[in-house]
């Protein structure tokens, strides 16, 4: 998973703040934990995942995400 952020430094700037990285990082694995493949397997329910992860991402970082990107996904059912 990737985040999209509004500005092209913004990443620069997360490499000091670890803490918040992390806290975000936490965010999605928790996303990610009440998830089931019956959803996920719909283009909604991508969708839905990705409109969530942004909300959850932007609030740890104190920033506003612009999109979210996965690079791989695998549904295990």
């Amino acid at each position: 998973v990737q985040v999209v952020l509004p500005e092209p430094n913004a990443a620069e700037h997360f490499k000091e703040k670890q803490v918040q990285v992390m806290q975000a990082r936490s965010e999605i694995l928790e996303v990610l934990t009440l998830q089931t493949a019956d959803v996920l397997v719909t283009p909604d329910g991508k969708k839905a995942l990705k409109e969530v992860i942004k909300e959850k991402v932007s609030h740890a970082l104190g920033m506003k995400v612009i999109d979210v990107l996965f690079s791989e996904f695998v549904v295990q059912f």
